[in-house]
């Protein structure tokens, strides 16, 4: 009669762990996304401020490299005079039944950045030249 209460137990106990492990390993999958996404992004906009990319297109396929989980919804690249912005929305969507009890199936990230077009030791020469013009007059 004591057998069975093994089973039992382990019936209710190994879907609880296996869910906590799953849990984990989503979580620790989502935050790779996240630090990876946001490193590709930085990378391709220094890239193409500093004139290393033609064509934004290549920043959009070097945006979605490495990334495990995540697709790349909209990503968006607007090159100023003084600033480029970069924009970038993901998602991931596991269909995990263990998970599910415990997240939703879906995550949403969005991310931004911007870097100067002009770097700071050109603003300053910029700012000394227009202060000596401004001294002459």
């Amino acid at each position: 009669m004591e057998r069975g209460s093994y089973t039992i137990e382990a019936a209710f106990i190994v879907p609880v762990v296996a869910g906590i492990a799953f849990l984990i390993l989503y979580t620790l999958f989502l935050q790779h996304d996240r630090v990876i996404l946001q490193a590709n992004l930085n990378n391709g906009i220094f890239l193409l401020a500093e004139g290393k990319y033609k064509d934004k297109q290549d920043v959009d396929k070097d945006i979605q490299k490495y990334l495990w989980c995540m697709e790349i919804r909209k990503a968006e690249l607007s090159d100023g005079n003084v600033l480029i912005q970069g924009n970038v929305a993901a998602e991931a969507f596991w269909d995990i039944p263990i998970v599910s009890y415990f997240v939703a199936g879906k995550e949403s990230l969005a991310l931004s950045e911007n870097y100067g077009r002009l770097q700071p030791e050109e603003l300053l020469r910029l700012k000394i030249r227009s202060g000596e013009r401004g001294e002459d007059k």
